[in-house]
């Protein structure tokens, strides 16, 4: 059962990594970015990975089997991650109870999945002799790649292709199958049930359904009425919403903190455009203009009717902004414009690789 066993390592590792990745990217959307929410979950984490591995352990020492106790586990592993972004606007906040709430659920689905570890271990570390030295080695392997695998798959793949919430469903899923594969090799008579159960999971996943999108309401914080959410946009770099304002223009957040309005009108001033009008003061005719971070696009539009500018340079890191701005009239010209030079990378970097460029 050796395969087997490198197999299950291989792919807790995957997705208790990549488990992490959308814990992250809830919490720190929940925080508005702070560094604080990553060192929030690795702690958690690795709090859920010891108490895991401890009872994976006591497992390990009774004589029952540890298939169905595989499949259980994955069974009940799989089911917490598709009820995650269900239950994430209930248990996230910033106030302390909302954090201990956090920090529990973080550390209880975290600890599920590391029950597997030494399991994994115990199966696939049997032979005795020499080769219990390898053996062991295979499945450390095994985990590594998976953990390795994790991050890269569902931080620059997955989630540029889905929702965080479709993610959860994702790696829901595949726990789900990876139970249904440690029933087969179960002896006991609850084989059967365990098969059936996961089978039903896994269909009711698949089916067309609504879930709550835990970002819509961790976005709106609960204020429909008042300031109802108009659009999320979400990719890899980060999450993206606007709040509807009529008064003084679509307020917009990334990863949920405040980064501009969608309006350029000086009567009503709320993104205070007059900083940038009195660059033109300063620099009587500028004719080469470097933009780094374009948000709603609302100061890159005032610098286009400049007169006098013949090129501008926008550097920004998130290309889910183009779509924003692609979708309101008031400064989608930015887009169109062929005297401006959009470029999807971060600034620092931008400015290093061009060295020899000079603007007004």
């Amino acid at each position: 059962m050796m395969s087997f066993a490198w197999r299950l390592s291989l792919m807790v590792g995957f997705l208790s990594l990549s488990q992490e990745i959308l814990w992250v990217r809830l919490v720190s959307f929940d925080y508005g970015g702070m560094p604080y929410a990553f060192s929030l979950v690795l702690t958690c984490y690795l709090f859920g990975i010891a108490i895991g591995a401890n009872i994976g352990k006591y497992f390990c020492r009774k004589a029952i089997d540890l298939y169905m106790v595989a499949a259980v586990t994955l069974l009940l592993a799989g089911i917490t991650d598709i009820l995650t972004p269900i239950l994430a606007p209930k248990i996230l906040g910033r106030s302390f109870s909302t954090f201990l709430l956090t920090a529990l659920a973080i550390t209880m689905t975290a600890g599920i999945k590391s029950v597997l570890f030494p399991i994994a271990h115990h199966l696939g570390s049997s032979q005795q002799g020499p080769n219990v030295g390898r053996s062991v080695s295979k499945i450390y392997f095994g985990n590594i790649i998976g953990s390795t695998l994790g991050p890269i798959v569902t931080g620059f793949f997955l989630l540029n292709q889905f929702t965080v919430e479709q993610c959860f469903d994702i790696v829901g899923t595949v726990t789900l199958a990876l139970s249904i594969l440690s029933a087969a090799y179960c002896s006991s008579k609850q084989k059967l049930v365990t098969i059936i159960t996961a089978v039903l999971i896994v269909l009711w996943i698949l089916k067309p359904w609504d879930s709550p999108n835990a970002i819509h309401s961790l976005a709106n914080h609960g204020d429909e009425k008042t300031h109802p959410v108009l659009e999320i946009i979400q990719n890899k770099q980060s999450i993206i919403h606007t709040i509807k304002n009529s008064e003084t223009g679509d307020v917009v957040f990334g990863m949920n903190e405040y980064d501009g309005r969608i309006n350029t009108s000086m009567a009503i001033n709320s993104n205070m455009l007059e900083r940038a009008y009195v660059l033109a003061a300063v620099h009587p005719k500028p004719s080469r203009i470097l933009v780094i971070g374009m948000s709603a696009g609302a100061w890159t539009r005032v610098f286009q009717g400049f007169p006098g500018v013949e090129h501008i340079d926008l550097v920004e890191i998130n290309p889910g902004y183009l779509q924003l701005v692609s979708k309101h009239p008031e400064v989608a010209p930015v887009l169109s414009d062929p005297r401006i030079h959009i470029h999807i990378d971060d600034g620092r970097r931008w400015l290093r690789r061009h060295p020899n460029e000079k603007y007004d």
